[in-house]
């Protein structure tokens, strides 16, 4: 999952229908994932969640497209 990848940490609760996850280029990795046609939230304005975005758990292909495109931003693209 998510946590597996560099610089990643899961905030929260691992059992909802969102993942919470914290990266320091935040901001970055939301640009790419929307730009990709993902449904992401910032939620880098709530108390406590600096650097932080809100993923909808969907069905096991977009979850499956939300981690492709979450590794090939950081292993790829931010390099």
């Amino acid at each position: 999952g998510l946590s597996e990848f560099e610089g990643v940490e899961i905030v929260g609760a691992q059992f909802a229908n969102f993942v919470l996850f914290r990266h320091p280029r935040a901001s970055q990795l939301m640009q790419y994932l929307v730009a990709s046609g993902m449904l992401i939230r910032d939620q880098s304005r709530q108390p406590k969640l600096q650097n932080c975005l809100r993923a909808s758990v969907g069905t096991p292909e977009q979850n499956k497209r939300l981690l492709a495109l979450t590794k090939e931003f950081l292993y790829e693209v931010a390099q």
